[in-house]
């Protein structure tokens, strides 16, 4: 067992994925691929859910529950190649597939529902669900979407700046502030930093908030949990600029600004 997830609403409930091994196939080739578990009794019995995954959610949202929005408990978010037949890529560096689909399920998956073709990975937090969905070169992708409001179904492609279609991936910085914070690496492959948007209420249109935010074993951009709406960030800024705001530190000491 290599990943584990509670039910947000449920605490008996959880979620579990593996790795077969070799030692499973005893009358058939080996094939090494990522299998989906689930729990109601804390981990005393475990039932099969999917195979092939790559990623997955619980389709609960404590957000939907206080606000009286009907999620069914036992919806679950996959994403999966439903037609490999061979051994799954386990490398977390790989490439986008366009193999990979979104799905859901509120049997756990006797049936289900295909939401978004190529939707790759899913980013989840009680009010929005992000999902990256891999473009035809799988270097790049494009982001979708959706809120606890629709039960995260109403995926819709987010509509961002045009330069920040280049992005070959996304981290979710914030959303405590009823609107997302989104650090896309649209600055190219090579450079150690990208682009920091901000979007409505909806997380479904974004705006350019901070350009050339550092990125290294994680982006720098921080939120000040004693100051609300404060947040921190690192910036790279060439030499020049650096001058002029030395130059206007000197004026400011010099008329006694500060």
């Amino acid at each position: 067992m290599q990943e584990f997830l509670f039910h947000p609403t449920q605490r008996s409930w959880a979620l579990a994925a593996s790795w077969t091994t070799c030692a499973e196939f005893m009358d058939e080739p080996c094939r090494i691929f990522k299998e989906l578990y689930y729990t109601k009794d804390v981990g005393e019995t475990w039932d099969f859910v999917t195979n092939y995954v790559f990623d997955f959610e619980w389709g609960q949202s404590t957000q939907a529950v206080e606000s009286g929005v009907m999620i069914p408990d036992d919806r679950i978010w996959v994403t999966r190649d439903a037609t490999n037949k061979k051994h799954q890529n386990t490398s977390r560096k790989l490439s986008w597939s366009v193999d990979i689909d979104l799905s859901y399920s509120d049997d756990y998956f006797e049936s289900s529902v295909m939401a978004l073709e190529q939707g790759n990975t899913i980013i989840e937090t009680p009010q929005y669900m992000f999902v990256s969905c891999s473009a035809e070169d799988m270097l790049r992708v494009s982001i979708y979407s959706a809120t606890f409001r629709s039960g995260f179904t109403n995926l819709k492609k987010a509509r961002l700046p045009a330069e920040a279609h280049l992005t070959t991936t996304f981290t979710l910085m914030d959303t405590s502030e009823e609107q997302v914070f989104l650090f896309l690496e649209n600055k190219g492959l090579t450079t150690p930093f990208g682009s920091v948007y901000i979007s409505d209420a909806n997380g479904r249109s974004f705006s350019l908030s901070l350009s050339n935010v550092i990125k290294g074993s994680a982006v720098d951009f921080e939120r000040v949990t004693s100051l609300d709406g404060t947040f921190i960030a690192n910036k790279y800024a060439p030499v020049k600029t650096f001058k002029r705001l030395a130059h206007a530190v000197k004026d400011m000491k010099r008329i006694g600004a500060f």
